[in-house]
């Protein structure tokens, strides 16, 4: 009887272990770890969407080349929850150039990139959107491919995946989601969706999806729990890196 509860015990362990082992497909972040990429887009993209715990591991990343200085290009497919005038499932594919990444994201992973590090195409399935020679070598080029770093341009983060540091970062992000959100509906109602938060000098940056109507650049001060500037953008969020790049300034 022992016997058997052992076999029977030993098929459900090696059944636990094949699907945490196998859970993350090949070409997931989960199973590349490239969690460069995913930093670079939960940081500088505003209309990112990470909907959090391990879902994110699941996204598709692909790393496409390197340069001599250390830069990598990566391809990044998530899905970004529809887009936000016809409600269609959307997925988007973006052209990520990390500038440098120093460290490993188990014990702490330095990551830095320029403003102009990403930009996008979109699909309706999950699967990697094409990228045409000319716009590869139009974002090298604004990305300095090639040429030796320049720290006066890059953006830096320090990101930890695993342990108490990971843990402690991770309910910092969703303080800050939460009160940007609270902001964002007393400011505007309750039928906008926030954008990811960018970080720079002590402010949040974000951009709001409302129900109708244009996306709108916003800037919160954590200090004082207050939207402090705001800008009206007529575009869809998939062309607006250049004018939030501008507004962040």
């Amino acid at each position: 009887m022992k016997t058997n509860k052992l076999i029977v015990f030993s098929v459900l362990l090696l059944c636990v272990l094949i699907f945490f082992t196998s859970c993350y497909r090949p070409g997931t972040l989960g199973a590349t770890g490239y969690y460069e990429a995913y930093v670079i887009a939960k940081n500088s993209v505003p209309f990112f969407i990470d909907i959090g715990d391990d879902a994110s591991k699941f996204d598709k990343v692909c790393l496409l080349e390197k340069d001599e200085y250390g830069r990598s290009m990566y391809l990044y497919c998530s899905y970004n929850g529809g887009s936000r005038e016809s409600g269609d499932l959307i997925y988007t594919t973006l052209l990520i150039i990390c500038q440098l990444a120093d460290g490993d994201a188990e014990n702490g992973l330095t990551i830095g990139w320029y403003d102009q590090c990403w930009i996008v195409k979109t699909k309706s399935e999950a699967a990697y959107a094409n990228f045409d020679d000319m716009e590869i070598a139009k974002h090298k080029e604004q990305n300095d491919w090639g040429k030796p770093l320049d720290n006066t341009l890059i953006n830096t983060v320090y990101y930890v995946n695993g342990g108490k540091t990971g843990r402690e970062q991770y309910l910092k992000e969703k303080a800050d989601a939460s009160a940007v959100c609270d902001a964002v509906i007393a400011r505007y109602g309750d039928n906008n969706t926030v954008g990811s938060l960018i970080h720079r000098n002590r402010l949040i940056y974000t951009l709001t999806y409302p129900s109708n109507g244009n996306l709108r650049f916003i800037c919160y001060d954590p200090d004082t729990e207050k939207i402090i500037k705001e800008q009206l953008f007529e575009g869809t969020a998939f062309n607006c890196r250049d004018a939030f790049n501008e507004f962040m300034k």
